[in-house]
């Protein structure tokens, strides 16, 4: 890839620094989304349907199905997957591990955190955060279970 003089890209997976290096940099140098370039990864696999916008990072080990539209700025984590006809919006970051079934729209600004599995036909509203609470919330039931075992066996 030859870059041109004027090239950009984000240094941030955190979707509200995003904007603002944006947002920044678009007063400051008069910079326009054009004017920022995609990364992405050798080793991850993008189907041929895919459509992205400017300033996309995809990290190594992912992959993405047909029919999937990236917006501005989105940052996939690596070894994650992303399913078929999927809308991802401006600034949204989706961390390792992650698992997007077909059919989802993810809204601007949204962090899905690492590990997450987001079912199919879903729509995620802007600037959610997303993260894996189900094996915390396991732990705590089974601690609270055994101690109501032990309390009734008294």
């Amino acid at each position: 890839m030859k870059l041109r003089e004027k090239d950009i890209f984000f240094c941030s997976n955190k979707p509200s620094t995003k904007k603002f290096l944006f947002e920044f940099y678009r007063k400051l140098w008069k910079t326009n989304q054009s004017e920022f370039f995609n990364l992405i990864h050798p080793s991850s696999v993008i189907s041929s349907t895919v459509t992205t916008d400017t300033g996309v990072q995809i990290e190594p080990l992912s992959v993405v199905a047909p029919y999937t539209k990236f917006e501005f700025g989105v940052n996939v984590g690596r070894n994650c997957s992303v399913g078929h006809h999927n809308i991802l919006g401006d600034y949204c970051s989706i961390y390792l591990g992650t698992n997007i079934a077909g059919y989802v729209e993810i809204g601007e600004g949204t962090t899905i955190g690492p590990g997450c599995t987001v079912f199919s036909n879903i729509k995620i509203g802007k600037v959610i955060l997303l993260l894996v609470v189900e094996v915390l919330l396991q732990k705590i039931f089974l601690q609270m279970y055994s101690l109501l075992e032990i309390h009734v066996k008294s």
